[in-house]
C-alpha cells in the first residue's frame, strides 16, 4: 500500500522511524517531508510564498497518489501551530469521498488516524481510528504475527 504519513512536523524523526517500519513489511511511503533537512522548528516566515507553494504543491499530489493517509494526531494541549497535517487530511478525505468510499472501503483510499481525535473530521465515518501505532498495524493493516514482530522487534508498541 502507497501511505502518506502526516503529523506535527516537530515530531518527523518519529515518523521516519514509523515509515522504515512500515516499509519493512512492504508498504510505500510517499511522504517526502520526511526527508527535509529543515530544523523541526522552523517557522514558516522562514520560507517565501514561492517555497511555501512548491512544497504544498508537492505534499497535495504526494496526498493524491498514494492509497492510504495516516495521520498522527496530538492531544488537545499541544501547542503546534503550524497544521499543515490537518490540510493534508482533508485533500485525503476528498480522495476518500472522490474514489467511492462506502461502496467498498477496503479497495479505495483509506484514511488513518492514530491518537486522538482532534476535531470533527477526525469523526467521519470513512475515517478509522486507532489509538496507538500498534494497533493500526495490527488492525488498520491486518498484519500478520510475522509482520507484526517485524515491525516491533525491539518490543516499543508506543505511538
Amino acid at each position: 500500500m502507497r501511505i502518506y504519513i502526516c503529523g506535527a512536523y516537530p515530531r518527523r524523526d518519529t515518523f521516519r522511524e514509523r515509515a522504515s517500519q512500515l516499509r519493512a513489511i512492504g508498504h510505500e511511503i510517499t511522504s517526502s517531508w520526511l526527508e527535509e533537512t529543515w530544523d523541526p522548528n522552523t517557522p514558516l516566515t522562514a520560507l517565501d510564498r514561492a517555497q511555501r507553494t512548491e512544497i504544498a504543491m508537492q505534499d497535495m499530489a504526494e496526498v493524491i497518489e498514494s492509497d492510504a493517509l495516516l495521520a498522527f494526531t496530538e492531544p488537545a494541549d499541544t501547542p503546534y501551530t503550524r497544521g499543515g497535517r490537518h490540510w493534508e487530511l482533508g485533500v485525503a478525505t476528498c480522495c476518500a469521498v472522490h474514489q467511492g468510499w462506502g461502496k467498498d472501503v477496503l479497495n479505495g483510499y483509506r484514511v488513518f488516524i492514530v491518537g486522538p481525535r482532534e476535531h470533527i473530521g477526525h469523526d467521519l465515518p470513512l475515517v478509522e481510528h486507532y489509538e496507538t501505532f500498534y494497533d493500526f498495524v495490527k488492525f488498520g493493516l491486518r498484519a500478520t504475527r510475522n509482520e507484526i514482530d517485524r515491525v516491533f522487534e525491539d518490543g516499543n508498541h508506543a505511538v
